[in-house]
């Protein structure tokens, strides 16, 4: 597999990048001066010197002559109120942290999917499923050995890994492990691992039981109706990335590290 110079184009995106990263910070900025000088605005003063009092709050004041016909200085008579109170608007405290990150993901270069393929030494793009690449993956529902259903459509706002295997065959296991200590370190709020296997159901479940540390759920594919491109694994091992948008991403054939199967879930 022949490998492309990218130099010139890293360097360019990267300039792109930061020539965005500083507008929206400029823009944010903006936005979080104008927000809190308008509540600021908004806020009833204290200080009756500051602005006058609010509609309703005003106190009216009458003098009532005496028996004598005379007006008693500083007499007053009491004038109903009907206040109206209104909460002053307060400043957004996780505002700050709102725009830092969002300026965060912005400058963040992501790499590129086509640099990690060709920079790939152990695994290559899985031929039979370069014609599914880039168009939505097709549902399914399976059933995991713990009796837990699990529907693909169902997962969308998070990545999906699907991972085939084969109990038998020893190069397709040292990958399941990694992929539970990424779901770990992405959170299972934002990535989904499941593993699929054509085996009997006995050697699956003799291997689940065995590996304490494969944590995310384990299908038996052999006794479920489960759809091209999922069901044309071969050869394992064969992982299958699905974008939070339902979009199979990229299907490795070989033995992908950790770091790798980052990559490409970060990958644009």
């Amino acid at each position: 597999m022949k490998k492309k110079n990218t130099n010139t184009s890293s360097k360019n995106n990267n300039s792109s990048v930061w020539i965005v990263g500083i507008v929206v910070i400029t823009g944010a900025i903006a936005v979080y001066i104008y927000a809190n000088r308008k509540n600021q605005m908004n806020s009833t003063p204290d200080d009756p010197n500051l602005g006058a009092p609010a509609s309703g709050m005003a106190k009216e004041t009458s003098f009532s002559p005496g028996p004598d016909g005379t007006v008693a200085s500083g007499s007053k008579t009491a004038v109903s109120q009907n206040p109206v109170t209104r909460e002053a608007s307060k400043p957004d405290a996780n505002l700050a942290d709102k725009v830092k990150n969002a300026v965060k993901d912005l400058t963040t270069v992501k790499p590129r999917l086509q640099d990690i393929v060709s920079a790939a030494k152990t695994w290559m793009p899985c031929d039979v499923h370069q014609t599914w690449i880039g168009k939505p993956a097709p549902d399914f529902t399976v059933q995991d050995i713990a009796g837990k259903q699990h529907k693909l459509s169902e997962y969308r706002g998070k990545d999906v890994i699907i991972s085939l295997f084969s109990p038998g065959f020893a190069p397709s296991l040292p990958e399941l492990p990694k992929l539970a200590r990424l779901q770990d370190d992405i959170g299972k709020d934002k990535l989904v691992v499941l593993g699929l296997s054509f085996d009997a159901e006995g050697a699956v479940r003799r291997y689940a039981e065995s590996q304490p540390a494969v944590t995310y759920p384990i299908v038996v594919a052999a006794n479920q109706d489960i759809p091209a491109p999922y069901s044309q694994g071969k050869p394992l091992p064969c992982a299958m990335f699905i974008s939070a948008e339902g979009v199979l991403k990229l299907s490795t054939r070989g033995t992908l590290s950790q770091e790798e199967a980052a990559s490409i879930l970060a990958a644009r």
